[in-house]
């Protein structure tokens, strides 16, 4: 995970942290969980930032991740993700989500015509 402000403004700041989760996991609440902790870790207040993203490593299909005889049993974890999916599936991408990603859309990139916004006068 990493943040930085603009190398052109007075003040520059830059940091990066590298988080490794203790098992293979899917759960997206789990993940959301380290994603947080890895922001409280750089994020400064008071600093506007021009650039911040998550590098997700080692990733591997689930059918072939190393079990390990502590891991709990994921049974209710993988029911739960297997809801949210199918929900947002019947009824549109982001019906259902962790209240983390918030509720105000924002601007943001799009390679889809569809979603560009319309200027009207």
């Amino acid at each position: 995970m990493f943040a930085r402000t603009s190398h052109h403004v007075g003040n520059y700041y830059g940091d990066s942290v590298t988080l490794t989760l203790n098992h293979s996991s899917d759960n997206t609440a789990e993940i959301l969980q380290y994603a947080i902790r890895g922001c409280d870790r750089i994020f400064q207040a008071g600093q506007r930032f021009k650039e911040a993203g998550i590098l997700l490593l080692g990733l591997r299909p689930k059918t072939k991740r190393q079990l390990s005889l502590w891991e709990l049993d994921e049974v209710c974890s993988d029911i739960l993700m297997q809801t949210l999916d199918s929900i947002n599936a019947r009824f549109g991408r982001g019906t259902l989500q962790f209240a983390v990603a918030g509720f105000q859309k924002s601007w943001g990139y799009t390679t889809c015509w569809g979603e560009l916004p319309v200027a009207r006068t």
